[in-house]
């Protein structure tokens, strides 16, 4: 599954090439839910092009396109309609195929930004972080497992372990070091 950084990496890529694009037809070619209201997006213009958690957010003048790469699902600037395209997104200039081999990935039609995504993974402070972390009780490993599905809008262990990085990074600067007795006064030696 892509994580996050890459998820940044295809949303820097590909949003030149479509803010202020119209899209003049979207077309699913896999047999999924998600592909029933595909066609809502049709005739809008993309305003915007962001990463939301491990979402790559299509914002149209009326709803947006939250498309989820899955496991192996990648947006395809140009090019031919080939074996694993799921999606196409056709603009007034150019075309987006989505290509995904294991059929994971998802472009859905939202009428409105979902509330219950969360913060996003590297948006999200260090205090609030460690509020939210102590809203709960438990293990710590099982936690930050647990923690992102209900406060972070990024789903998978990776990503935890860059934000935690950068949130412990910063935390770093703020807290003293205590020293582990030594082996010598502790009797062990």
């Amino acid at each position: 599954m892509p994580e996050l950084p890459e998820v940044e990496t295809v949303v820097r890529t590909v949003a030149p090439r479509l803010i202020g694009r119209r899209l003049v037809e979207v077309r699913c070619f896999a047999h999924k839910k998600w592909a029933l209201t595909l066609d809502k997006a049709s005739g809008q213009k993309i305003r915007t092009v962001r990463r939301y958690g491990k979402y790559i957010l299509l914002e149209l003048h009326n709803g947006l396109l939250a498309i989820h790469l899955g496991m192996t699902g990648r947006p395809l600037t140009g090019g031919e309609k080939g074996r694993y395209t799921r999606a196409m997104l056709a603009c007034d200039r150019g075309t987006v195929l989505f290509d995904d081999v294991r059929q994971f990935g998802s472009v859905r039609w939202l009428a409105s930004e979902p509330e219950r995504l969360g913060h996003d993974a590297l948006e999200i402070s260090a205090d609030e972080f460690l509020g939210r972390l102590r809203m709960h009780k438990g293990h710590l490993k099982a936690l930050l497992i647990f923690l992102p599905h209900t406060a972070l809008a990024s789903h998978m262990n990776p990503s935890i372990t860059v934000a935690l990085k950068i949130i412990l990074r910063r935390l770093s600067r703020t807290m003293t070091t205590v020293s582990p007795p030594s082996m010598a006064s502790s009797g062990l030696m």
